[in-house]
């Protein structure tokens, strides 16, 4: 299957993550199958209409400072990427830095 970062669905995990460090929704949305779920334990049990709407709210509020990533693709249906964004949290006023481990199921 070759090198993980040449795979085909590498390209669109990239695409998405390069989106989210835009802050860029409807391009991250539309990485999205229609169909699309989405769940963590901020943004439990999202049907595609939550995604969409989940990524506006987040793309208009962050005020990211810091942010990288790294993505790999483990086959043809899923991939992980780890992210770090690191931000002021307006409520406190206080740095957070968040390091997210994500896994994502490809169709």
């Amino acid at each position: 299957m070759g090198d993980a970062a040449s795979h085909p669905n590498a390209g669109l995990i990239g695409r998405f993550y390069d989106a989210l460090g835009r802050r860029d929704a409807p391009a991250m949305v539309a990485c999205y199958a229609p169909d699309a779920t989405f769940s963590d334990p901020v943004f439990p049990a999202l049907d595609a209409a939550g995604v969409a709407a989940m990524w506006a709210c987040c793309a208009r509020a962050a005020r990211i400072s810091r942010w990288s990533r790294r993505t790999s693709t483990r086959d043809d249906s899923t991939g992980r990427a780890h992210w770090v964004a690191t931000y002021t949290y307006s409520a406190t006023g206080r740095r957070v830095e968040n390091r997210i481990d994500a896994c994502v199921r490809l169709s």
